[in-house]
């Protein structure tokens, strides 16, 4: 059921839910997710909907409670390709909630609009290491590195600062508006942009940057900026990309 739950939090298409391995959950685990399936209503309800039909098929012995969650959510109607939803991300753990667009696909214009794999697995890492000293993150997206990075890391900006950088200014103010929604004291965090090879960079002690590298003409501009950042270690990671 955990699988299910964190995939439905994650807005994930329903066609890629597990619902034949939540054929057997226990009531209470019925219920937990109940109360989840409520959380995701309150932004989504088509997509809380769409869930809680597909599950009273296979849990017949639901109360009539689901039935009239269902009363209320079965008139909603989808969210466009661009509306923004509170996606919730497990990470470690901690609950990360962003607000992202979960219909988006990978296209120019899209940056910001949702995490994509890279961020997740290096915020995962994350949860298995110490961060020291000052922090610059490229590339940020919709912040989620930053803000896996700091969960973990929380007496980090005692004395530190964590500069948070994307080349789009609006870009920017996504991840900003997703820092503060999950922590609000962003005391010592700068968020800026960063144009790479041309920005004066800050001087950090690690770098973090996911999915940075998918355009291989700006490897060079990356590489300068590390090294004008004087940072002693860069945590990166990446999407390989696979061609028939």
């Amino acid at each position: 059921m955990d699988i299910f739950t964190a995939r439905a939090l994650q807005r994930v298409q329903l066609y890629s839910l597990p619902f034949e391995e939540v054929k057997d959950v226990t009531e209470e685990e019925q219920n937990d997710f109940l109360e989840k399936l409520v959380l995701i209503s309150k932004s989504n309800p088509y997509y809380a909907s769409q869930i809680l039909q597909k599950l009273l098929n296979i849990w017949p012995t639901a109360s009539d409670e689901y039935y009239e969650y269902l009363s209320e959510w079965i008139a909603s109607i989808p969210l466009s390709p661009t509306s923004i939803d509170t996606v919730i991300y497990t990470i470690g753990d901690h609950l990360i909630h962003m607000k992202e667009c979960p219909s988006v696909i990978a296209s120019g214009g899209t940056t910001g609009n949702r995490t994509w794999e890279a961020a997740l697995a290096l915020s995962e890492y994350l949860q298995n290491i110490v961060i020291k000293g000052n922090v610059l993150e490229l590339g940020c997206g919709t912040g989620m590195v930053s803000i896996a990075m700091i969960m973990k890391n929380k007496s980090l900006l005692t004395n530190n600062h964590l500069f948070i950088t994307d080349g789009d200014e609006n870009v920017v103010n996504i991840a900003e508006n997703n820092y503060n929604l999950n922590l609000p004291n962003n005391a010592n965090v700068v968020f800026q942009t960063l144009f790479w090879g041309t920005d004066p960079v800050p001087q950090v002690d690690t770098i973090l940057a996911a999915d940075v590298t998918y355009d291989s003409s700006v490897i060079p501009s990356l590489v300068e900026t590390f090294v004008q950042s004087g940072a002693k270690r860069v945590l990166l990671a990446a999407t390989r990309q696979f061609n028939n």
